[in-house]
């Protein structure tokens, strides 16, 4: 399960990208053609053509831009063949073999580790897998309800060291961060079972 917390902020990366793709694209459309409308050889358009190289700031903001589109497009290039360190899976090499560990089997163990806890209602869980050459980690974030009131910060890290420890047992792998987020039952209007 997605938490709500991650959801909501994969739902606002989401947006912002599809306005700056968006408006990306409106500048390439604009920048293609206004060039295409400058080098297409039709006697009708040809006044219009001599219209806009008459004025002094229209050649040099054309090649400008260009410019700049051409440059931005050589950044996406070299952009989209960098290294991602977010993994779905971890692949671990031995000499025997290689073992591929799901990240839901992950979060499963980490659902099952926060579940035998009788306070804890309708967790929800969200893990990042990173795999680099040196070193590989997890992060692990929880969202859930606690029906128990007392005694509220030992009993979220306890849970806390519970499930790092599970979760580095069952991956054989360093947990970077366990985060655990308390929620509100009035604030989110959701019935706890």
């Amino acid at each position: 399960m997605i938490s709500t917390k991650s959801r909501r902020i994969r739902n606002g990366a989401n947006y912002v990208k599809r306005i700056l793709n968006f408006i990306l694209g409106l500048w390439i459309f604009v920048v293609v053609g206004i060039l295409l409308f400058l080098f297409i050889d039709n006697a009708s358009l040809k006044s219009y053509q001599d219209d806009l190289q008459q004025y002094t700031w229209f050649a040099p903001a054309v090649y400008w831009t260009a410019g700049a589109l051409m440059a931005f497009a050589l950044f996406y290039m070299i952009w989209a063949f960098r290294p991602s360190y977010r993994s779905r899976g971890l692949l671990l090499s031995y000499s025997d073999g290689d073992v591929h560990i799901n990240k839901k089997s992950i979060e499963k163990t980490v659902l099952h580790t926060v579940q035998k806890y009788d306070g804890v209602r309708q967790p929800s869980v969200d893990i990042k897998l990173f795999q680099k050459k040196q070193t590989s980690y997890i992060d692990v974030a929880v969202d859930l309800f606690v029906v128990q009131t007392d005694n509220i910060q030992s009993y979220l890290q306890e849970i806390r060291e519970d499930v790092k420890a599970s979760t580095e047992r069952f991956s054989e792998l360093p947990v970077r961060e366990v985060s655990l987020n308390l929620l509100d039952q009035k604030s989110l209007n959701k019935r706890v079972l």
